[in-house]
């Protein structure tokens, strides 16, 4: 499967070198006029009616990288690919898992979490994470917004089998929501980022040798340890035409591939860099935005939030403003700097957001050892994903999550959704039940509708009971948006969830 054509893009490798090509050189990457291609006047916005349509059903993170972007090929993290996506031909420290290979592997846990009910899945930077180096004036500015999980970084084996996979799975499964986390796209050029023979790579293994591109660069702009060095990169301006185009040649491909949403790393940052005022008109531009009915097609990183007198890494308060404008995914760091006593609850504008958690079992902060514990983000407002759930822990934390929202397949009996069926679950059931007994609406499994009725009465009671003494499993259909907004209710009850 070749890569898709780049037909929205006019910026490619021949246009942004230093001098033109000689005699015989021809440009490794097609490009084309940016007809088409819409960019914002001076004093004007693509903001006009933010009116758009949040997805609020839950999701499964797969982390496809585990270090840097730019490591030697007899590192670990060999092209800024994880260990799943490895190749014994092109990797000799390739360590295959059960004998799969990467995308077999991915497949796998693509197919677990499928069965388990799930259809939102998110590919966290399959192209690698950032490489963790220096300006060569020694700052530490730009590094984090260097290239990171844009098609055109990956070798042209490696997406041709991703793509593969996700247009076979979208032939058969159309309503699969699949995302791609990766950086806020970066200008210059994308294809550049400490690529080359040079690097330790075999010199046929990329898609497109780099060219020496430092002569435009101004003095300690350019990235050291690259010797194909690019210059200093920036976030793309919405009234820039050049840089509309480069960022769409880099989101364009994704699209193509069936993708519904691209998460940009640190979008919502106002400081110490303000990303979030490029991002926001980038995430209403006619090519991405959403409408009535419809998502937006850019998420931002993370939930934008305003300082209450704690520094850059205190206590905070979401921004509903910005909150409302765009879907914001947050990861448990970033929470537990701006939000480290859980006080953050936007559920009363649950309707007009898309505000995401991820949570991970290894942290005590995420409180995903319970049902309360989960259904607590729920209940605030949140979005939750579940991050690596191909981990034993992060399993429960998915049965959890489909008791919350009423779907997928579970086990009778297994209240607490932990595996097992035994007293812990007669007594988490019987806390649940008595605090929303009563509620005649909105009701889900998790807060004691036992019998899909939307309500909790003495017959979810008698249901409980007959499932505790007679376990099997138990079919609660897909998950839906009304389920998702049940799970935002909770009991009025003192000290209950």
């Amino acid at each position: 499967m070749n890569r898709p054509t780049i037909s929205r893009a006019c910026i490619a490798l021949c246009s942004l070198l230093p001098a033109p090509l000689a005699l015989g050189q021809q440009c490794a990457i097609p490009h084309s006029p940016c007809d088409g291609i819409p960019y914002l006047q001076p004093n004007t916005t693509w903001i006009v009616n933010p009116d758009w349509s949040p997805n609020r059903l839950p999701g499964v993170v797969f982390m496809l990288y585990n270090g840097s972007y730019c490591t030697n090929i007899n590192e670990s993290n060999y092209r800024g690919l994880n260990e799943y996506w490895c190749d014994p031909i092109d990797d000799p420290n390739c360590a295959l898992e059960n004998g799969l290979t990467g995308i077999e592997v991915l497949q796998a846990h693509l197919n677990d979490a499928w069965a388990a009910g799930f259809r939102r899945f998110i590919l966290y930077a399959p192209a690698g994470s950032v490489w963790g180096g220096k300006l060569s004036n020694g700052s530490d500015a730009g590094q984090e917004f260097l290239t990171s999980s844009q098609w055109a970084t990956m070798p042209e084996d490696k997406w041709d089998e991703l793509a593969a996979v996700i247009g076979e799975w979208l032939d058969q499964r159309p309503e699969t929501w699949f995302e791609i986390y990766g950086s806020f796209p970066t200008m210059n050029n994308p294809t550049t980022r400490c690529l080359g023979p040079s690097m330790g790579y075999p010199a046929n293994y990329f898609p497109y040798d780099t060219v020496q591109a430092t002569a435009n660069c101004p003095s300690g702009a350019k990235i050291a340890g690259c010797p194909y060095a690019a210059c200093e990169v920036h976030s793309p301006s919405p009234f820039s035409l050049t840089d509309v185009c480069t960022f769409d040649s880099t989101i364009k491909p994704w699209q193509d591939l069936g993708i519904k949403r691209y998460w940009l790393d640190s979008a919502a940052q106002i400081s110490p860099n303000n990303f979030y005022g490029d991002f926001i008109e980038l995430a209403y531009c006619p090519l991405y935005r959403g409408g009535p009915g419809t998502p937006h097609f850019l998420g931002m990183e993370s939930i934008p939030s305003v300082d209450l007198g704690g520094g850059p890494q205190g206590p905070g308060a979401v921004d509903m403003t910005r909150a409302t404008q765009a879907p914001a995914i947050a990861f448990p760091n970033v929470l537990i700097d701006r939000d480290p006593n859980k006080n953050w609850d936007v559920s009363s504008f649950a309707i007009s957001t898309e505000l995401a958690v991820v949570l991970d079992y290894a942290q005590p902060y995420m409180a995903t050892g319970t049902i309360p514990g989960v259904l607590d983000w729920s209940q605030r407002g949140f979005v939750p994903y579940v991050v690596n759930p191909e981990k034993s822990e992060s399993k429960k934390v998915m049965e959890r999550i489909k008791r919350i929202y009423d779907f997928g397949i579970i086990q009778r009996g297994d209240f607490n959704g932990d595996g097992v069926v035994n007293s812990q679950d007669l007594t988490d059931f019987t806390t649940q039940y008595n605090c929303h007994n009563g509620l005649t609406s909105g009701c889900n499994y998790a807060h004691g509708d036992m019998d899909q009725d939307n309500d909790v009465d003495i017959r979810d009671h008698q249901k409980f009971t007959g499932y505790y003494f007679m376990p099997g499993s138990l079919d609660l259909g897909p998950c839906t948006d009304a389920e998702a907004l049940d799970a935002l209710t909770r009991s009025e009850e003192p000290g209950c969830p």
